[in-house]
């Protein structure tokens, strides 16, 4: 991180306002004593992996995140071309808006984060940062900052941005949708397919015998499968990352429980369907899968609307 940035969140420092403290053997310096006392918590508490989390969790090389110029692919934004395209003039000061489309945000604190960050760059006079919709509203003197430094400064502190153009956001937030509803459609056909099927088991006795039950179970597990690796796919790669990650962060994702809990009831399941004993859980697996994803359907709505 360069020697002008904030230790906790990598804000420039301002002439005149560096705090400076020892943590962890080495002298760290922040943009105000709000972060110093922040820091000195984290290590306090003997989280100071967290920093460690953060620097590992961009995928942009450490000399690249550290240089103050703006990289090559970023340089363009600065064309007057397109530098009119993305931006708008504010008020009778020469000063310009735009809007970005931020990614990789979690929580509120992310936007906290950035807002702070985006904030204390030369030249920027206003940021807003709205979780969800995901976007930046700001205004900056093109004197001073440049479209292509805001999207750079972003980047330094692990997130992603880039211009809003709302063509592109539609069709992405279009093909989004699509995606999860046709992952939660499968899943709800799955789900009441395998209710259908598993209905003797419900009722108790019935004069269905044992080949047809039997029958009827492995035609269950079969219409599991897709629903198992389609439908929740995402969720077990998304569980498969937070854990190979666990050495470095500490910590595991939300869907890590679930993943686990899905792969042990359909193994069990399994088990149990080819030996005999016990039940095959694949209802409560499909409908489980299905409840997941509508929740994530309806939140995504949400959030997009």
């Amino acid at each position: 991180m360069p020697s002008n940035s904030c230790y906790h969140c990598g804000s420039f420092i301002l002439p005149g306002d560096s705090y400076e403290i020892e943590l962890g053997g080495v002298n760290r310096k922040f943009c105000c004593a709000g972060c110093m006392a922040i820091a000195q918590t984290i290590h306090g508490e003997g989280l100071e992996v967290f920093y460690a989390r953060r620097a590992q969790s961009s995928d942009k090389p450490a000399a690249y995140l550290a240089s103050n110029e703006i990289p090559d692919n970023l340089a363009p934004y600065d064309d007057p071309s397109l530098l009119g395209r993305y931006t708008r003039p504010s008020g009778e000061d020469g000063n310009l808006e735009t809007t970005l489309r931020l990614e990789k945000i979690r929580c509120a604190a992310c936007v906290w984060l950035c807002e702070q960050h985006l904030r204390r760059i030369p030249g920027v006079k206003d940021v807003q940062i709205n979780y969800v919709s995901q976007k930046v509203k700001a205004e900056f003197s093109p004197g001073q900052t440049s479209l292509a430094r805001l999207l750079f400064e972003v980047e330094r502190i692990g997130y992603e941005a880039w211009p809003f153009e709302p063509s592109l956001s539609i069709e992405k937030s279009k093909k989004e949708r699509r995606q999860l509803l046709t992952r939660l459609g499968v899943a709800l056909l799955g789900m009441m397919q395998v209710m259908m099927y598993a209905w003797p088991t419900y009722v108790g006795d019935s004069d269905i015998t044992a080949e047809y039950d039997l029958l009827l179970g492995w035609t269950s597990w079969a219409l599991t499968v897709p629903v198992m690796v389609y439908s929740a796919g995402p969720i077990f790669q998304a569980a498969w990352r937070s854990v190979a990650s666990f050495r470095q962060t500490h910590m595991l994702g939300m869907d890590v429980p679930i993943a686990l809990a899905l792969a042990l009831a359909f193994s069990a399941g399994t088990v149990n369907l080819a030996t005999g004993s016990g039940q095959g859980y694949f209802d409560s697996i499909t409908m489980f899968v299905a409840f997941i994803l509508a929740a994530r359907y309806v939140e995504l709505l949400a959030r997009q609307d």
